[in-house]
């Protein structure tokens, strides 16, 4: 009897201490973004890929009319037919409430193709503002329209199509 009330009563207590997530949503954007900084070190005495660390701003417009400012930083090696990179984005928004995606993906060249696409997923590291709690994961695509040149002020410009399902605590 001792044991199956201890039982009940961790049973009440887990369920009270969790919080209370809402239902599952999904929403969809459309990122504009070029690079703001970036670092290329080719390794050079082997045959082997070039190791690139960048970051790139831009806008963030989201199915719902919601638009956020947009910056990622991330690594990732470089070949020229693509190679795997991962990093951090920020989303922030006019109510300063952000949220943070830790993100891995692929940059590749298809056959004939002059600029890379890439994809790639990632999950929820951190929300602040209403998206205190954010739990989720995150799904992308997107392709360069110009390329990175700096001398030739071009800056990599690229376009991300963005799915984000998420759930967030109850208020």
């Amino acid at each position: 009897m001792k044991t199956k009330f201890i039982a009940i009563l961790v049973t009440i207590i887990t369920f009270l201490a969790l919080p209370t997530l809402a239902g599952a949503e999904t929403q969809k954007a459309r990122v504009y973004c070029y690079v703001t900084e970036m670092y290329i070190m080719p390794i050079g005495f082997v045959k082997a890929p070039a190791y690139v660390i960048s970051e790139r701003r831009g806008l963030a417009e989201f199915e719902n009319g919601k638009v956020a400012a947009f910056l990622m930083r991330g690594a990732g090696k470089a070949t020229p037919k693509g190679g795997p990179m991962e990093g951090f984005t920020q989303y922030t928004f006019n109510d300063k409430s952000t949220f943070v995606v830790k993100w891995q993906g692929m940059h590749s060249k298809g056959e004939g193709q002059q600029l890379p696409q890439i994809s790639g997923e990632g999950t929820y590291v951190n929300g602040t503002g209403r998206f205190e709690g954010i739990q989720g994961d995150v799904t992308f695509t997107g392709k360069n329209v110009t390329p990175y040149d700096k001398e030739k002020g071009l800056l990599g410009d690229l376009i991300v199509d963005v799915v984000f399902n998420y759930t967030l605590p109850s208020k």
